[in-house]
């Protein structure tokens, strides 16, 4: 907390505005992962690409350290998988999500920040379970849900934020929601999208 003083979006005027605010950010050797491949996706790149964070393999980011903030485009083939069927189809995903199962616990594992941006659907499965969240090895301390799906995705989107209060933490031991940045082990939470 504290690290960062920058004028939130909605305060800028411009764009440029915005990307000057980008400059001031400084982030340490930290692992980031960006889920999706549509426009919302692209937008949290460019701004990640802005900031100057390298882009790196879903390889590297899984299996490489690195000592620069970096971060990987995941697509849903990359963290789920049907059981018994080897080759990933994109368009059987989509048409049948309730056959597949999440297999995002080997990117929890080794991120630190989740730009949350992918369409969900409510048949498909959550990227990770409330109980994940106590694991030792559950390594994600901050989460930017952009999608927004309150019990989406992310089972720790429990309610709507505001503009004006944007954040919450969540508790992993007790699986409450408590005021942001309150607690080291908390899980840090904001919503950047459908904020009203």
């Amino acid at each position: 907390m504290g690290a960062f003083n920058l004028e939130p979006a909605y305060q800028c005027q411009e764009m440029e505005d915005m990307e000057e605010e980008f400059f001031k950010v400084k982030l340490p050797p930290i692992k980031i992962a960006v889920t999706g491949g549509g426009r919302v996706a692209g937008g949290a790149m460019e701004v990640l690409d802005k900031v100057g964070i390298r882009k790196v393999s879903v390889f590297e980011y899984l299996y490489k350290q690195f000592d620069e903030p970096v971060y990987a485009q995941l697509h849903s083939g990359d963290y789920n998988t049907q059981p018994d069927v080897e080759v990933w189809h994109s368009p059987d995903f989509y048409e049948n999500p309730h056959l597949y199962k999440s297999t995002f616990r080997k990117f929890s594992r080794v991120t630190d920040l989740l730009l949350a941006c992918a369409y969900w659907s409510p048949l498909a499965p959550k990227l990770f379970t409330e109980e994940e969240t106590k694991e030792p090895d559950f390594r994600i301390n901050t989460i930017a849900d952009i999608t927004c799906d309150v019990n989406g995705s992310i089972p720790i989107t429990k309610r709507s934020t505001t503009v004006i209060n944007p954040a919450f933490d969540y508790n992993p031991k007790s699986g409450d929601l408590e005021l942001p940045y309150s607690s080291q082990g908390n899980i840090k939470h904001q919503q950047l999208r459908n904020s009203r």
